[in-house]
């Protein structure tokens, strides 16, 4: 439910924040946002990636990476 929620879940399987794991590295476009703005980065413009097309709708289903323009 998370995940279609936008966000990694957190679970005793699963126990670390997505940025903080001790090995492999996942999160959704809404976690790399809330983890920019938490460090006081300013979201421009963002939109996710797949198979090369941009995607700006859904990004966090239907994408596979996340890009992202930011300012401090």
């Amino acid at each position: 439910l998370a995940v279609v929620q936008g966000r990694m879940p957190v679970t005793k399987r699963l126990p670390y924040q997505w940025y903080d794991t001790p090995n492999i590295r996942v999160g959704t476009h809404a976690d790399f946002e809330v983890l920019a703005r938490r460090n006081g980065l300013t979201i421009e413009k963002s939109f996710g990636l797949h198979e090369g097309e941009e995607v700006h709708r859904w990004p966090n289903l239907l994408a596979s990476t996340a890009v992202f323009r930011f300012t401090t």
